[in-house]
């Protein structure tokens, strides 16, 4: 680089890869399947036991020592190792220490969706707090503010909650819904009630999690809530955790070593996606789609750079 008539050598080091949970497996070389007999990339739990964890085990933490061994055994079913990872030629990075989560997947798609979907039943079928109808209609008449009303939350149908299914919205309105459950319908159940505290936790477990900057002793919150959480959880509902409940054992770890978590998380790049998916889906060309999308990118950055424009005109963030 050139500045100030001097020469800069400017040095980069890769210090995180991140995506999303299969994204990241398949890059770094762990097993794709999380139903595997050990489907994490942090630590050696087995399947059975990531299904009652409730607080990371130290003690099972992968490092490069284990690693090499799982390497050297060349068995996915024993070790959750594929096959070695190539990253781990690059200067300074070993990949049992790409702290590296998705707190969009994790979380907003899998924890908060699972939790929803079981609170909302037990409210409106077994307990009879209110009705669906009820809980519609303010969904739909909520002020939810300037910065929030892109995010409104879809109605939810009876189906969706007799069967339990995950919430059919899209991350940002589930983050939305997530945030103003309580003011919507908190007056309408007992203070008293644990699924209530199970929201409760799963409010806190979001507030920090999306946090854009950190104090110490943070972690050390974030890690007594979700234990409280997966405790509740696993009382109320009677079944085993679910992969993404595994994944959120870490993150107090991880806050501790890399800093927020929101900072990592997939949205952005979801939300970057988004144009190339939309044009792909409105194109009749099929001869050479990538060619097709990439002349389409760098028309509209060419139409951003000769117009000025600072944000996107046809899909604002």
């Amino acid at each position: 680089m050139n500045l100030g008539n001097k020469n800069y050598t400017i040095y980069f080091s890769l210090a995180l890869i991140i995506g999303d949970n299969l994204g990241l497996h398949s890059m770094l070389g762990f097993s794709e399947s999380f139903s595997a007999n050990y489907p994490c990339r942090f630590c050696l739990c087995s399947k059975m036991e990531c299904n009652y964890l409730v607080v990371q085990d130290d003690s099972k933490m992968r490092n490069e020592e284990n690693y090499s061994q799982g390497v050297a055994i060349d068995n996915l079913s024993l070790t959750g190792i594929n096959e070695l990872c190539v990253w781990n030629q690059t200067n300074d990075f070993h990949v049992v220490y790409n702290y590296s989560v998705d707190l969009m997947h994790d979380i907003l798609e899998g924890v908060c969706s699972y939790d929803l979907s079981g609170i909302l039943y037990e409210f409106i079928i077994n307990l009879k707090y209110f009705s669906l109808d009820t809980l519609n209609n303010r969904l739909q008449y909520f002020n939810y503010g300037p910065l929030e009303v892109q995010n409104k939350p879809q109605l939810i149908s009876m189906d969706v909650i007799r069967n339990k299914k995950k919430l059919k919205m899209s991350s940002s309105e589930v983050l939305c819904f997530s945030r103003h459950l309580g003011i919507m319908i908190g007056d309408l159940v007992p203070i008293n009630s644990e699924f209530w505290q199970l929201y409760i936790l799963l409010r806190q477990i979001i507030q920090v999690v999306t946090l854009k900057t950190i104090q110490p002793g943070h972690d050390l919150l974030l890690k007594t809530i979700i234990t409280e959480h997966h405790e509740l959880y696993l009382k109320l509902f009677s079944t085993n955790l679910k992969p993404k409940y595994h994944h959120l054992l870490h993150y107090p770890y991880i806050m501790s070593k890399v800093g927020p978590i929101s900072h990592l998380w997939s949205m952005r790049y979801e939300s970057k996606h988004r144009e190339s998916k939309l044009t792909a889906d409105s194109i009749t060309s099929r001869k050479n789609i990538c060619y097709s999308l990439s002349v389409k990118h760098q028309l509209r950055l060419a139409y951003r750079l000769l117009s000025k424009s600072k944000t996107h005109q046809t899909h604002p963030h």
